[in-house]
């Protein structure tokens, strides 16, 4: 069974995000690992005395005895609330956010990840940011609007510039929700409205039917006109049409650029609610 890894920023203060992890686990059938990760504080404090540096230390060790605790008094109460069958583990380092998932992935220790986004401010106000997280780590990664309930994927937008390996992410994408049977709609946006786009994207459409074998996808196009913010596009259409989750692809970099701009990203993830699944290929 694959293991989820949850990147827990506030342990005292998560009950509501592992709630939601511990439910989408459960749904998506894989184990779960939360981690309280401390940034050293060495990145702070250019030149340390020996005394500031042994106080930090001890702050991040007794930070780590708390996190444990809380832990393990919200995975009790979580499973007084509702059955979990999967398991829920949880750990606490002090390091690189970035290179405690990589080890995590790289050791086949978990597939994904999955973190909750700020209520207002940058994710972590001295640590690495979600963008850092997003373009360093490739695995899947489940960014979660702040305080958001979970709810099954069954309508889902997936960003696309009919790209071979988009064939590739849906049929990952279909492997992780088909118990939902979801909608899929893929959605290009294009500065351009002439026939060669219908073409594109009638072709685009013949290519994703065949080779994943699924036909609940269809393929939208929108009009970008006057360099509108593709992210807003995105994000608008998904609101209109009770989307549950965005899914981009990491390597489609022109749109991933504009997608996660600090102000496309709080209409796409604060504003609208939505989960976003990055994936990479």
């Amino acid at each position: 069974m694959e293991t989820l890894l949850a990147i827990i920023k506030e342990p005292a203060k998560a009950k509501s995000f592992i709630g939601y992890v511990a439910r989408f686990a459960h749904d998506l059938h894989t184990n779960v690992h939360l981690i309280y990760v401390q940034e050293p504080h060495d990145q702070n404090l250019a030149q340390p005395s020996a005394v500031g540096l042994a106080s930090s230390l001890q702050v991040q060790e007794d930070n780590a005895k708390n996190a444990n605790k809380e832990f393990a008094g919200i995975i009790e109460e979580i499973s007084n609330e509702f059955p979990i069958d999967i398991p829920i583990t949880y750990s606490t380092e002090i390091a690189r956010v970035v290179s405690v998932i990589n080890n995590y992935i790289s050791e086949n220790k978990a597939s994904m990840v999955i973190l909750e986004e700020e209520e207002k401010s940058s994710f972590w106000a001295q640590s690495s940011s979600t963008i850092d997280i997003v373009n360093q780590v490739n695995c899947p990664l489940w960014i979660i609007p702040f305080d958001a309930s979970y709810s099954q994927f069954r309508k889902i937008v997936y960003a696309t510039d009919y790209r071979e390996e988009d064939i590739k992410t849906l049929k990952n994408l279909m492997g992780l929700t088909y118990r939902f049977s979801p909608v899929i709609t893929a959605l290009h946006i294009t500065e351009s409205s002439d026939f060669e786009e219908k073409i594109k994207e009638a072709g685009f459409l013949d290519m994703v039917h065949s080779k994943t074998g699924y036909r609940n996808i269809s393929v939208i196009s929108l009009n970008e006109k006057d360099h509108e913010n593709s992210a807003k596009l995105i994000n608008d259409y998904a609101l209109t049409n009770d989307a549950d989750l965005i899914v981009v692809l990491k390597e489609n970099k022109n749109f991933f650029s504009r997608l996660l701009k600090p102000s496309a990203t709080k209409k796409i993830i604060k504003e609208a609610r939505l989960p976003v699944l990055v994936y990479y290929y």
